[in-house]
C-alpha cells in the first residue's frame, strides 16, 4: 500500500521535505516544494500540447491549412493595394489644397486684383455721389413744382377762377 507523499504526482508537504532534508531552512523548503510543483505542472502542458497537437493533424487538414494561408496572401495583397490607392489619393487632395492655397494668396494680392478693387471702390464713390446727388435735385423739383403750383392757384384766383 503507497503512503502519501510516495505517489511522483502527489504533493509532498513541507514536513515530509524537512524529515528528507534535514539541514534545510524552513524557507528553502518551500522553495523546493514550489519548484516541484512548478516542474510538475510544466510536465503536465508539454504533455497536454503534445496531445492537442496530435489530435490537430487529422488527414485532409494540411490542404485546409494551404487554402487559409493562400486566402490570407489573398487579403494581405487586397488591403496593401487598397492602401496605397488611400495613399495615393490622399496626396492628391493635399496637393489640391496646396494649389487651392496658392491660387487663393495669389488672387488677392496680384496688381489686377488690386487694381480690380480700386476700380470697384471708385464705382461706389461714383455711385454714392450720384445718389446723393439726384436726391437733391428731386427735392429741387419737388420744391419747384409746389411754387409752380402755388403759383397757378394764386393766378387763377386772381383771375376769378
Amino acid at each position: 500500500m503507497t503512503k502519501p507523499g510516495d505517489l511522483p504526482t502527489t504533493k509532498k508537504t513541507i514536513h515530509e521535505l524537512a524529515k528528507k532534508f534535514p539541514e534545510k531552512t524552513y524557507r528553502e523548503l518551500e522553495r523546493y516544494r514550489n519548484e516541484d510543483r512548478q516542474q510538475e505542472a510544466g510536465a503536465c502542458i508539454m504533455g497536454e500540447m503534445r496531445k492537442d497537437r496530435e489530435e490537430i493533424f487529422e488527414p485532409g487538414l494540411e490542404e485546409q491549412i494551404e487554402a487559409l494561408k493562400k486566402e490570407l496572401d489573398l487579403e494581405r495583397e487586397c488591403s496593401q493595394a487598397g492602401y496605397l490607392e488611400n495613399k495615393q489619393l490622399l496626396k492628391r487632395a493635399q496637393e489640391a489644397e496646396g494649389e487651392l492655397t496658392i491660387i487663393k494668396g495669389i488672387g488677392n494680392t496680384s496688381p489686377e486684383m488690386v487694381a480690380l478693387k480700386k476700380e470697384v471702390k471708385n464705382l461706389k464713390w461714383i455711385k454714392d455721389h450720384d445718389y446723393i446727388f439726384l436726391i437733391d435735385e428731386n427735392k429741387k423739383l419737388h420744391a419747384e413744382n409746389k411754387k409752380l403750383k402755388e403759383g397757378t392757384v394764386d393766378r387763377a384766383r386772381k383771375a376769378g377762377l
